[in-house]
């Protein structure tokens, strides 16, 4: 009987524990459920770092990359996780441009758009 109580103690503990589900890593992290999007896409489609049309500036830097993470997020059901950096990492295509889905603000307010990029997400922190 003791053995039973230690088990059912193991499988209800949610600290620490990572799971796969639909593509996302899910992980409990102080109570907190954050989704680990690896390779995110959209529509099928690859997700650039950099915004189009950026209101802030440069949509290639960190605020940038961030607005189009949290943009993610959100179009996920879910906002950017609370979490110490990295909240998404991508890498440089060093000259080769996919087909992606880009945050956009040419029409005044952000929207994805199919073009071409080389900045790609390869993971995006959710919760």
């Amino acid at each position: 009987m003791k053995s039973n109580s230690v088990l059912k103690s193991l499988t209800t503990a949610t600290l620490g524990i990572a799971i796969v589900v639909s593509g996302a890593l899910i992980e409990s992290v102080n109570a907190q459920q954050i989704q680990t999007f690896r390779n995110p896409t959209i529509e099928g489609k690859k997700v650039d770092a950099c915004v189009d049309s950026y209101p802030q500036g440069d949509g290639c830097m960190e605020s940038g990359t961030r607005e189009v993470a949290t943009s993610f997020c959100e179009t996920n059901g879910l906002s950017l996780a609370k979490v110490e950096k990295p909240y998404a990492t991508f890498w440089e295509a060093n000259g080769t441009a996919y087909n992606v889905k880009k945050l956009s603000y040419s029409p005044g307010h952000p929207v994805w758009i199919n073009t071409r990029g080389g900045r790609i997400l390869t993971q995006i922190r959710c919760q």
